[in-house]
């Protein structure tokens, strides 16, 4: 108060100013500040250091990912290999089992030959459109009767030059004669005469997503062919079973079945 009036001051001190002003403006007054009254040699010396610092941060970062990486496919790589030795022990534990399934066909039929043609991709175009072969992979031939196998006649079958496997994609179940097969498929009726088959009976095995294969009987003496319909049943049958065996995922599906049931 002064002469009997009340003075009212309006004026902020720098200090109150400055607490109002953001924080990261004041970091920067006071980093520029530090600069505009530091020496040179010190100014250098800050840079060196903060270059350092984040030099040693960044080979830091990068040497860690890379390390990370180089874990990530080793995992990767090892549960490939585990994933490949999986599959090699399906089949060699399904082999015996279809080896014992076509057997019991051949005798229980009276049959000369069984066997089981199994498709494969193999390779593609440059395009990436694969090709399509076949692989006598199953065969059991009736000894007794001297009957050779020939399952090495039949290795990487071209399937684009035959025209029967159209028909079994189609129709699933053929039986009949060879001549009768010589009106679908010339060559395949050749090959089948020069191998000794007379009659012959095949079925279309599928995982439902695609074809897996032929599962296959000949006679090479007419009078020794059993009733038709008990050949039928028994291959259909069988085509079923050895489908299954062959089909990844289902037998994928039974491994985990079988380990949850240890664990429980």
């Amino acid at each position: 108060m002064e002469n009997g009036n009340i003075i009212i001051n309006n004026q902020v001190s720098p200090e109150v100013e400055k607490t109002k002003e953001p924080i990261f403006t004041r970091i920067g007054k006071t980093i520029a500040n530090t600069i505009a009254n530091a020496k040179w040699k010190t100014i250098f010396k800050v840079y060196f250091v903060t270059f350092f610092f984040l030099a040693t941060a960044l080979v830091g970062f990068y040497a860690y990912n890379v390390s990370k990486s180089d874990k990530f496919i080793d995992k990767t790589t090892d549960k490939l290999l585990a994933t490949e030795r999986e599959k090699e022990a399906i089949r060699d534990d399904i082999t015996p089992m279809i080896q014992r399934d076509i057997e019991t066909i051949l005798y229980t039929l009276d049959a000369d030959r069984v066997f089981i043609f199994e498709l494969h991709n193999g390779v593609s175009n440059p395009s990436g459109l694969p090709f399509a072969f076949a692989n006598m992979n199953y065969e059991v031939s009736n000894r007794e009767r001297g009957v050779d196998r020939v399952f090495e006649k039949y290795v990487n079958v071209p399937l684009t030059m035959y025209t029967y496997p159209e028909y079994m994609r189609k129709y699933k179940f053929f039986i009949g004669t060879a001549d009768e097969i010589e009106d679908i498929d010339y060559d395949f009726a050749k090959s089948l005469k020069n191998d000794g088959g007379k009659f012959v009976a095949m079925v279309y095995m599928s995982n439902g997503n695609g074809p897996l294969g032929f599962l296959g009987i000949s006679f090479h003496d007419m009078d020794r062919v059993p009733n038709h319909d008990l050949i039928e049943n028994k291959i259909k049958s069988y085509g079923i079973t050895i489908g299954e065996l062959l089909d990844l995922k289902k037998q994928l599906e039974k491994k985990i079945e079988i380990q949850n049931g240890k664990s429980v």
